[in-house]
């Protein structure tokens, strides 16, 4: 993981997160959901209310920065143990920006769920992309190599 490169995204990440308050004037936070798998990936992104509940937003491409987004995975990428599968970005309305990072867990299980299907050439742009030592593979991931017969 590079702090230098993780901070520089996560800063990019908040700016568009901050604009985010201007259509939604009444959230109290913006929240990022990016889940990918190689090259499949899905954005979703939220606004909470003073209650407290979460909205899904449909616009995203004004606020979202996908660079930025590229970016923060390459920037929490370890040699040996890969990069994360979904990372949430919270941005409050304060400035005070909150991260998870999900290394393990299969996106197409989690909620929300990535709901694009994984195909070979995902599965092998990830390995390319995010090399892991064989230990470090989670189940779900080594599983689904099988099916699609690529080798360890």
């Amino acid at each position: 993981m590079n702090p230098e490169e993780l901070n520089t995204a996560l800063a990019a990440i908040g700016e568009r997160g901050v604009l985010a308050f201007d259509e939604h004037e009444s959230a109290m936070a913006i929240k990022l959901i990016k889940m990918q798998v190689g090259g499949v990936a899905e954005i979703l992104m939220y606004a909470q209310n003073d209650a407290g509940s979460w909205e899904r937003l449909k616009r995203l491409r004004e606020f979202v920065n996908s660079k930025a987004l590229d970016d923060l995975h390459w920037a929490c990428y370890t040699p040996g143990t890969g990069s994360w599968f979904t990372a949430t970005v919270t941005v409050y309305r304060d400035g005070r920006v909150e991260t998870d990072f999900d290394y393990d867990s299969d996106p197409r299980a989690t909620d929300p769920v990535m709901e694009i299907p994984l195909t070979p050439e995902a599965l092998r742009r990830e390995i390319e992309m995010f090399p892991r030592d064989e230990e470090n593979w989670p189940e779900w991931f080594k599983t689904k190599r099988a099916e699609f017969g690529l080798c360890p």
